[in-house]
């Protein structure tokens, strides 16, 4: 993995709070401390992400938490499998916003129409 590099400008009381996570924490470096904070912030955009999406198909107060992050899960797996199927099928082709909006609410008609049968 390419790595680029980020300066950053931080009091002297959060870098020594860093340098005590990195002391105590089990990490080697700073840097390998940062990255774990933004793994950490990514997963729980994607979990953010992916319950709206599921809340829009699904009422999670039926769900215990287990079915949800199991149905969370699922439907990241689901995501990444045709990520790879798309970069698989060839060239990329330029999308339009508009595109992509009809596209979504062509889906989301024919999830309903699938729901309601």
């Amino acid at each position: 993995m390419s790595m680029s590099t980020l300066n950053i400008s931080l009091p002297e009381s959060m870098r020594a709070f860093i340098d005590e996570q990195v002391s105590t924490g089990g990490y080697s470096t700073a840097s390998e401390y940062i990255r774990e904070l933004v793994r950490a912030e990514q997963k729980r955009t994607t979990n953010e992400w992916l319950d709206r999406f599921l809340m829009g198909r699904f009422e999670k107060t039926e769900y215990t938490e287990a079915q949800w992050d199991k149905m969370r899960r699922a439907a990241q797996e689901r995501i990444e499998e045709l990520l790879v199927e798309g970069i698989e099928s060839g060239p990329a082709i330029p999308l339009s916003e508009d595109w992509v909006e009809e596209k979504v609410a062509m889906l989301e008609e024919q999830a309903r129409r699938e729901r309601q049968s």
